[in-house]
């Protein structure tokens, strides 16, 4: 994925390091490994580079139309593929999902043990409710 994606940063627990030390010099994009925990291990520390950072922010300059994510297939019939999701495509899970098949509505409370990284866990947690909070494109 980190090759698939073009990623310039790796941002690491100390505890996945390892997982991923032996794989950085194969990884051509990749010009930063950020670590988090207490001992980066010669790399970037993500809480030393948090203590140094501003506090002023400015939004990227985005369309509906830019890439915002991606999300894997499960590699059930091969290598698994990255699919890129638009910014507007966001808010069709609440729009065709959430709303007309589990019927969320505004006032409903979701719960999702699936993780953000996961589709569903990305809409449940996420996305579903945002069709009653978001500016329209």
């Amino acid at each position: 994925m980190l090759e698939d994606g073009r990623a310039r940063a790796l941002i690491v627990s100390e505890a996945l390091l390892p997982n991923f030390e032996p794989l950085l010099k194969s990884l051509p994009f990749v010009k930063h490994v950020v670590v988090s925990g207490k001992d980066p291990h010669g790399h970037a520390h993500l809480q030393s580079l948090m203590a140094r950072a501003g506090t002023d922010f400015a939004a990227a300059p985005t369309t509906c139309d830019d890439v915002c994510f991606w999300l894997y297939s499960s590699g059930s019939t091969g290598t698994p593929k990255g699919t890129l999701h638009i910014h507007s495509s966001l808010i069709q899970t609440a729009e065709l999902y959430a709303r007309p098949v589990l019927g969320i509505r505004e006032s409903d409370i979701v719960f999702s043990a699936a993780k953000l990284f996961f589709a569903y866990g990305l809409g449940n947690s996420l996305t579903f409710l945002w069709q009653w909070a978001r500016p329209r494109c």
